[in-house]
């Protein structure tokens, strides 16, 4: 299972706006007086929680790096000259 690191920023309420506005939501619910969002937007999938107190916060998901593979270097045999 890959790890993937979350990342948040607390917003205001124009900011929680428009970032709901880019994204497509796929979900949604309300609890008490907070909603929350599900999104997929350029940035990749996302939780947007619009608070009660007008702000908000925006949680995304870092996507996994891909792995660095090194190239081996391949040492031509003895009785061939170098290139």
């Amino acid at each position: 299972m890959k790890q993937r690191a979350l990342n948040w920023v607390a917003v205001d309420r124009a900011t929680l706006a428009a970032h709901l506005q880019s994204a497509r939501i796929d979900r949604s619910q309300a609890l008490g007086e907070t909603s929350l969002y599900h999104c997929h937007g350029a940035s990749g999938e996302s939780i947007a929680i619009a608070l009660p107190d007008g702000s908000g916060l925006i949680v995304g998901i870092t996507a996994a790096a891909s792995p660095f593979f090194e190239r081996r270097r391949r040492h031509p045999p003895a009785d061939l000259p170098p290139r």
